[in-house]
């Protein structure tokens, strides 16, 4: 499976918030395993964090900081965040992706 990581833009609701995301469709169990692997590495090297709507939530409220990195997802497609290029280029180093 070929996985891209993408800029966020405007169109985003990350915008402001991430840098770039990587796009997963959930369309097969090997994607969903996947996307569960590259959660937890992300958790492990980066530390806890939320999904997006959370974010998004607290950072409105000023109640913290977004996070390193956050996800999104519904039954068809996921997206894993990355708020600057130190966690992008530690992740592309690691899955190569």
């Amino acid at each position: 499976m070929k996985l891209k990581v993408k800029k966020v833009d405007r169109r985003h609701n990350a915008f402001g918030l991430y840098s770039h995301f990587l796009e997963i469709y959930n369309h097969n169990a090997d994607n969903i395993k996947i996307l569960i692997e590259i959660r937890n590495w992300l958790w492990e090297i980066f530390g806890p964090s939320y999904e997006l709507k959370f974010v998004m939530r607290i950072v409105d409220k000023d109640i913290a900081d977004p996070p390193s990195w956050s996800w999104d997802g519904d039954s068809y497609v996921s997206r894993i965040y990355f708020a600057t290029e130190k966690e992008r280029a530690t992740f592309l180093l690691k899955f190569g992706y």
